[in-house]
């Protein structure tokens, strides 16, 4: 009966992370991009939630919120996917 219970158990918890998988993030937009201590803070808006994605100067990326789980490759994914484009149609104002 031990056995069959721990075989079972074992089964389960190799089994159950194959079965469970992230959401999909969709609508992410930037926000906001401003520059910390020891790196780039992105601030982004999703249709699920909001999250951010820091790019530190060592060329790793941590994520939070939404984007707490996610890895090294999906987090630089996001943060260059939205970083705005240098001929995008931002309207500056200039003074004087």
């Amino acid at each position: 009966m031990k056995r069959a219970a721990l075989g079972v158990l074992i089964l389960i918890l190799v089994a159950l992370p194959t079965f469970a998988q992230k959401p999909a993030i969709t609508g992410a937009r930037c926000v906001s991009l401003e520059h910390v201590r020891d790196g780039w803070r992105m601030e982004i808006k999703c249709d699920q939630s909001k999250g951010s994605i820091v790019m530190l100067d060592s060329q790793r990326y941590v994520g939070e919120g939404v984007f707490a789980d996610a890895s090294q490759l999906e987090l630089k994914a996001f943060y260059l996917s939205l970083i705005p484009k240098a001929d995008s149609n931002l309207e500056t104002i200039q003074l004087g």
